[in-house]
């Protein structure tokens, strides 16, 4: 039996209120993230109810409690995002004994011997991680602010401040590789290194900049019961604490903010170099009007810490200025759990994930803006552009011919599709010819034989990593001339 079970391992078990399992780094696509939103206004009505906490009059009464509670403020200055997960756990009702362990510090553990009641000493622990974690999880903690702060910006307004940024402070350069991978000069890695590390030790998050409003947990919606505690000097003294509002400050400046602004720019980042270019033909491949169905098209990582594993152009680690070059790894730093830089195993001997828990709102926030703003607008226009070549009026835009950096992530987002239509709607005349001399592919699989040993159109894609749905739609391009002469088990069809 463990340590805690012999000083009341149960203690919160009928003040929870709702299960926390919807923190775990899934949840969102499994559609259980909170409450519901406004739906005009598209706030986060709740996240997730937090416990009470023990009253203050109560609190007042206990030594016990007050020591639990300036032990918290003392375990959470260096705490973790993994940490924080559990805390988040705790904190909404889940009093397992695992999530206990793993919420509470060295200063629990040392302290809850010593008092004279545990019970209330684990109280007063948990009602301080409650007044902290109410500046992150609460209803108007930093979360909700975020995603309620981006809509009413608006969505559209939103994207196209988050592009513009991005695009203008980074070139074309693809973040699933390392620096040292890319065709870059001193100069170029010099200047994405500085723009990279200036957003790390940035004060403010860039969100609250795209979204234009503050984002900021003010001082008198801080419930703090430091003001309460009688504790004497030498009692406070072994402890080495900030008052809530400060505590949160210090995780919100050293540990949140640094990666969010990381996480913004690497997305934005990857949208444009791995989903919006102009060499992914993929794109005309993307189903119909369905954000969920998209988001798996484009295999988006499913959360914060997948994502930071993919991403390997934050291992800044070689262009470090500190003594532990390691440290700047941000790459592994924002995706596996360490200690002292070491990787941390679990019992199979594999690396342990950070899990960011609701965190992970905020980046399928994220992807949910891209797809809303970029990827539904331009599933219209590919089959705006489809049916005019079905009809033989497909003309080439002139405008899909000028500079890729357009003024709004939707522009940008038509301008590649454009590209990729006059591109690929040579097949139509292809397929006419062929139809004329009888030698017409009669099936996908020689259709897409017959691409990749030709010359007649050339793709900037390798014909091998054409997926099924955009082979159907070049198929369908390549028939259109005489689609309706065949039988209908012979004819592509558009999904």
């Amino acid at each position: 039996m463990s340590k805690y079970d012999m000083y009341g391992k149960k203690i919160l078990k009928n003040i929870g209120i709702f299960t926390s399992r919807i923190f775990g780094e899934n949840s969102y696509a499994k559609a259980q993230i909170f409450d519901e939103r406004v739906s005009r206004s598209h706030v986060v009505a709740g996240i997730q109810k937090l416990v009470n906490g023990m009253a203050m009059a109560d609190f007042k009464m206990s030594t016990s409690a007050q020591l639990g509670y300036v032990a918290a403020l003392a375990d959470i200055q260096g705490l973790s995002f993994t940490q924080f997960y559990f805390v988040s756990l705790w904190v909404t009702g889940n009093d397992d004994d695992i999530v206990v362990n793993r919420a509470v510090g060295d200063n629990f553990a040392y302290s809850i011997q010593e008092v004279e009641d545990s019970r209330k000493f684990t109280l007063g622990y948990q009602t301080a991680l409650v007044h902290f974690m109410n500046a992150f999880i609460g209803d108007n903690g930093i979360v909700n602010q975020i995603i309620s702060k981006i809509h009413e910006q608006s969505d559209k307004g939103f994207a196209d401040e988050w592009f513009m940024d991005v695009a203008t402070k980074l070139p074309d350069i693809n973040p699933k590789l390392l620096l040292s991978q890319l065709n870059l000069n001193m100069k170029q890695v010099h200047d994405i290194v500085t723009v990279l590390f200036d957003e790390i030790t940035d004060d403010k998050l860039l969100i609250s900049k795209y979204a234009k409003a503050d984002i900021v947990i003010k001082q008198n919606e801080v419930s703090d019961f430091l003001s309460e505690v009688t504790l004497s000097s030498e009692e406070l003294d072994q402890f080495d604490y900030m008052d809530v509002y400060h505590t949160i400050n210090h995780f919100t400046d050293d540990q949140l903010v640094p990666m969010i602004n990381l996480l913004a720019t690497g997305v934005m980042q990857w949208f444009l170099t791995n989903v919006i270019n102009q060499d992914n033909i993929n794109l005309l491949g993307l189903p119909k009007s369905d954000a969920i169905k998209i988001k798996r098209y484009i295999d988006a990582p499913e959360s914060i810490d997948q994502f930071f594993i993919e991403m390997r152009m934050f291992d800044l680690s070689r262009y470090s200025e500190s003594r532990s070059t390691t440290h700047d790894n941000y790459q592994r730093k924002y995706s596996l759990e360490l200690n002292d830089n070491d990787i941390l195993l679990d019992k199979y001997s594999e690396p342990l994930r950070i899990n960011y828990g609701v965190f992970n709102l905020i980046y399928q926030e994220l992807i949910e803006i891209l797809i809303n703003q970029s990827l539904l607008p331009i599933v219209q226009l590919k089959d705006k552009l489809l049916n005019a070549i079905g009809l033989d009026q497909y003309e080439v835009d002139d405008e899909a011919n000028t500079s890729l950096r357009q003024v709004t992530l939707e522009s940008r987002s038509e301008h590649v599709v454009q590209k990729l239509i006059e591109n690929v709607s040579k097949l139509a005349e292809i397929g006419r010819q062929d139809r004329l001399s009888l030698t017409n592919a009669r099936s996908l699989s020689s259709f897409m034989k017959n691409l990749a040993g030709g010359d007649r159109v050339k793709f900037n894609y390798g014909i091998d990593k054409i997926n099924r749905p955009t082979s159907k739609v070049l198929y369908w391009v390549y028939q259109s001339s005489f689609i309706n002469e065949l039988e209908s088990n012979e004819s592509a069809e558009l999904s």
